[in-house]
């Protein structure tokens, strides 16, 4: 299951790195374009990845606090 989940954190990061370099450029960005993907892609991959680790975490609080109700 979190094989799935990183495949698709790495697909979104990758996804997220073309359309903000694009739109960058666009813009008129001056930097060059491997270190407009790389700080991208970096960027990315970072939020997405807090963003499962903190989703995880507030799902399992979620399920201990909805066990406990249970009891």
């Amino acid at each position: 299951m979190m094989t799935e989940i990183w495949w698709k954190v790495l697909l979104a990061a990758i996804i997220t790195t073309i359309i903000t370099a694009i739109a960058a450029k666009l813009f008129g960005c001056t930097w060059g374009i491997f270190l407009l993907f790389s700080i991208s892609f970096i960027g990315w991959s970072l939020i997405l990845v807090l963003f499962v680790i903190v989703g995880e975490w507030g799902y399992s609080a979620w399920k201990k606090r909805k066990e406990k109700r249970q009891r």
